[in-house]
């Protein structure tokens, strides 16, 4: 595309990562050959921080929130290191805003038994609805199962049987782009479905 020399304004790299031209800083920085610190520098920099180096402090929460949504930073992690704080010091200033911790059971188109809710499938998609709800809340750890998970999930279904347990089948027609196999007798609303639709 181009290089360091004509890189976009703050508010134009912004617009990009937001609109999904580009789905991470490091895709921008590659596209214009450039480091990712360059990028999320100039769309940091405000009147008193010329870009060089770390800013002096921590964003606010809001701030934060909006720099995740935007995919600045992809999780808790990028921003702790590239203030020179740890994710302790990020969580902190977080947790007041956070979301209620995510009430699975009450997603979960199944009753799941005790006995089964330690199933690799039934945690895979425990991850898969808080990259959905609770995206900031993701180690770059976890965000990298999730992202191999849906890869695999191209080809495959998860289902729950309160006998048998979790299983993966091969993906069908009829299963659109869902990510599990929904019963009919499913009482979801249509919002929460969505969370199970492929990205």
């Amino acid at each position: 595309m181009g290089t360091g020399k004509d890189l976009p304004s703050a508010n134009e790299l912004s617009d990009l990562l937001a609109t999904g031209t580009f789905k991470s800083v490091r895709e921008v920085a590659e596209a214009y050959g450039v480091s990712e610190g360059k990028i999320r520098g100039r769309i940091l920099a405000e009147p008193a921080y010329d870009g060089v180096g770390r800013p002096p402090k921590l964003p606010t929460a809001g701030e934060i929130f909006v720099l995740l949504a935007k995919k600045v930073f992809e999780n808790q992690k990028e921003i702790a290191d590239y203030y020179g704080v740890s994710e302790a010091a990020v969580s902190i200033r977080l947790a007041p805003f956070k979301d209620p911790k995510i009430d699975f059971r009450s997603l979960m188109p199944w009753k799941v038994a005790s006995k089964h809710r330690g199933g690799p499938p039934g945690r895979a998609l425990r991850l898969h609805l808080r990259a959905k709800l609770e995206n900031h809340t993701l180690t770059e750890k976890h965000a990298q199962q999730h992202a191999a998970w849906l890869a695999d999930m191209s080809k495959l279904v998860v289902n729950y049987d309160q006998s048998e347990g979790w299983s993966y089948q091969e993906r069908k027609p009829e299963h659109g782009n869902l990510l599990i196999v929904l019963p009919e007798s499913h009482e979801l609303p249509s919002e929460t479905v969505e969370l199970y639709r492929m990205e």
